[in-house]
């Protein structure tokens, strides 16, 4: 074995000499991690990155990142940033995509892995609320806009400029 030094310890040439131990830290499971889901509680991005930190203190590796459901639209997309101005909770709650570029980053940087999800078909009323978009949510008889019209050309349309 070899001598381990101690670069921390006020005593810089403390050692351990001839330790007959090693150590071996690797997680049991390979998907370790959380979920936020700010379409429906809106989270500040400063929040997020402090999550972010604490996930990666607390050795997990995985933000699964609920950004969009039929509740809220906060993320303001080049394609069709009318979406979140109809469908988020306010002006103040919504993410541009270089907040969610640099989310991305940040928890890169500390070894965890962002899952986005933005629900499609089902749970996506939040799709057809701007006037750009109306008719692309299935409108039932009560007025409730439940799951895109997957009838409709402009509703695969939309989804592929959502997702570009």
């Amino acid at each position: 074995m070899q001598t381990i030094r101690c670069p921390r310890h006020k005593y810089r040439n403390c050692a351990i000499k001839n330790l007959p131990l090693a150590i071996k830290d690797v997680p049991a499971f390979s998907y370790r991690g959380l979920m936020i889901d700010s379409s429906r509680h809106f989270l500040p991005v400063k929040l997020i990155f402090e999550t972010i930190d604490a996930m990666m203190y607390n050795k997990l590796n995985v933000l699964h990142w609920h950004i969009v459901d039929e509740d809220s639209f906060p993320l303001i997309l080049d394609s069709h940033p009318e979406i979140a101005k109809y469908a988020s909770y306010s002006e103040d709650e919504t993410y541009t995509t270089k907040d969610a570029r640099e989310i991305v980053a940040y928890a890169k940087r500390r070894g965890v892995r962002i899952v986005p999800e933005l629900d499609t078909p089902g749970h996506a009323a939040s799709w057809g609320l701007s006037p750009e978009n109306q008719g692309v949510a299935c409108t039932f008889g009560s007025g409730f806009m439940g799951p895109l019209d997957v009838t409709l050309d402009k509703t695969y349309k939309l989804v592929r400029e959502v997702f570009a």
